[in-house]
């Protein structure tokens, strides 16, 4: 079932019954909209949005030409992607959630719409929301891995073709699907002491690997004596740039994930110009790992939380 596209007469008045699940028949649809309004946040993601669905509980509709992300997980609906909306539309877009018992916050407001919309601070508090911001790198930038601040990364692969000269690197094909979950698995247990199926990544991975062909999902693989010891698995963000769902690796064969984050860039750079590789949520490893490769840019957004809902 399709979302319902709702009539512009007054496009801030929402009804939340109208947001519907995530299907794979949506894509044509969603990709319309998005390439009248192209977006390098992961967040609008139509193949993440897809995969992660039954984790975050989210949601979608369209609205006057206006893209509905909802997440039901915290109830909170990521900024419209559309024509722009003034600030009051955004406060009735608000009134419109909460009065149908939602919170009425509004995530990843762009930084250049805060400082466009002074007012908008008059109806909502504002906070940077760091944790969920994205990753965007350069792919010529990830494919050279050049200057002295990245010569650990070049060490790690140096030491890595010494040991496996006969390495592959090589796009993977969909009946190859069932290895990545393998070896995936076997990240989780040695990374985390967490069985795969146990986490809601598993879910998201069998989402991707089922419905890859649907949801434009690509990936590529690196092999050692025909074992596969790093995949990752990307997808088209918009007409520049590619976004890194996921990427696991074997971490006893050192060198493994620096060589599947170059070639993986390597691969691309045909392209895209900018890699996404998405969020850190706030693991401090995660982030650690992500800066250590020196992003272009941090795409972060804001989220407005209502002031005195009770009395607006």
């Amino acid at each position: 079932m399709s979302p319902c596209v709702l009539p512009g007469n007054n496009p801030m008045l929402v009804d939340v019954a109208s947001f519907s699940a995530f299907h794979v028949s949506d894509s044509f649809q969603f990709h319309s909209l998005l390439d009248k309004f192209p977006t390098d946040s992961s967040h609008y993601n139509f193949a993440a949005l897809f995969c992660w669905q039954d984790t975050y509980n989210s949601c979608w509709q369209i609205n006057d030409n206006h893209l509905l992300l909802l997440n039901g997980k915290t109830q909170t609906l990521l900024m419209p992607l559309g024509p722009e909306l003034s600030a009051n539309d955004l406060l009735r877009l608000s009134q419109s959630l909460r009065s149908q018992a939602l919170t009425g916050t509004i995530a990843m407001v762009p930084p250049t719409y805060i400082e466009q919309h002074a007012d908008l601070e008059k109806h909502f508090c504002i906070r940077p929301d760091r944790d969920n911001a994205d990753y965007i790198y350069s792919a010529h930038k990830l494919a050279e891995l050049r200057g002295r601040k990245l010569s650990r990364k070049r060490n790690q692969i140096h030491q890595f073709l010494s040991n496996h000269p006969h390495y592959v690197c090589r796009e993977l094909q969909p009946e190859e699907w069932p290895r990545c979950r393998q070896l995936a698995a076997e990240w989780s247990h040695k990374r985390h002491d967490v069985a795969l199926h146990e986490s809601p990544e598993y879910n998201a991975l069998q989402r991707a690997f089922q419905n890859c062909r649907e949801l434009g999902i690509r990936g590529f693989g690196l092999f050692v004596a025909q074992k596969l010891v790093a995949f990752s698995i990307w997808s088209r963000q918009n007409r520049d740039t590619a976004t890194v769902h996921f990427e696991k690796f074997d971490p006893a064969v050192k060198g493994a994930a620096q060589m599947i984050n170059r070639e993986t860039a390597r691969h691309l750079i045909s392209w895209a110009r900018w890699i996404n590789r998405e969020q850190d949520l706030g693991i401090a490893g995660l982030r650690r790992a992500k800066l250590s490769y020196l992003p272009d840019r941090l795409l972060l957004g804001f989220t407005a939380y209502p002031r005195n809902p009770a009395s607006q």
